[in-house]
């Protein structure tokens, strides 16, 4: 039975790290459950212990620690190149996905995300999301900020961050302007909207001093919004911050 169980373990094993290259597989469950026990905490950055403490024959699992563990090797590195590119692909799928399920869906703007709007043989800009409800057209510029520096609270991160948001929307004013001033362009035609609404869309809420960022761009929206708060205003809610 002990040859049989360590086979069917071995074979476990191998098709995991066939389906997953270079991932570490512990050589058995006795190896897992000690590495699972010497899990370190940290201080700083926040890092939970084990998630699984053992007393005598009893063994428990720290669900808390675990799930805070998971959430963190989900999160997406700060870094550039193809993870960064799919870390903000993935959020701005997220965001179309949150704008179409609401009012302001339709295939006409919808036809829009991912685009890459070019005038005068010039590229404007690329449409992260999009949605349209009568004569408006609302344009996202999505920016994935990492929700897990941000938690720390460290100074020159939120600086950073405020300062990111701020610059986006600056920037995406500029062309929402200019689309106004220019609204048939060689692969885009937005005459059929009477208004253009472009607000920049975060991941979480970033805390901007007052200005630019907190300006109303339409009924009850700021100009730099978390996706929760889109989410509210989507479904007809004004955002109010206290």
């Amino acid at each position: 039975m002990a040859s049989s169980l360590s086979h069917h373990n071995t074979g476990r094993t191998i098709a995991i790290r066939d389906t997953v290259p270079g991932l570490i597989v512990p050589d058995s469950p006795e190896a897992l459950l000690r590495e699972l026990e010497e899990m370190r905490s940290s201080l700083w950055p926040v890092v939970p212990g084990p998630v699984v403490r053992s007393c005598g024959d009893t063994v428990y699992l720290d669900l808390a620690a675990a799930t805070l563990r998971l959430n963190h090797a989900f999160e997406f590195p700060r870094i550039t190149g193809m993870e960064a590119n799919a870390r903000a692909e993935h959020f701005e799928a997220s965001v179309q996905s949150t704008v179409d399920s609401s009012r302001w869906s339709g295939s006409t703007a919808r036809s829009l995300q991912g685009r890459t709007l070019r005038h005068n043989r010039k590229s404007i800009t690329d449409v992260d999301a999009v949605g349209a409800r009568g004569g408006q057209l609302l344009l996202i510029s999505c920016k994935s900020i990492l929700y897990a520096e941000y938690e720390i609270a460290d100074y020159r991160v939120l600086r950073n961050a405020s300062d990111q948001v701020q610059k986006a929307v600056i920037a995406w004013n500029q062309i929402c302007s200019f689309l106004r001033d220019n609204r048939v362009g060689e692969n885009y035609d937005l005459s059929r909207y009477d208004e253009i609404i472009g607000v920049v869309c975060t991941p979480i809420l970033i805390f901007t001093p007052l200005g630019i960022a907190t300006e109303r761009v339409a009924g009850g929206l700021y100009a730099a919004v978390s996706v929760t708060e889109l989410r509210l205003w989507l479904e007809g809610q004004n955002l109010e911050r206290q």
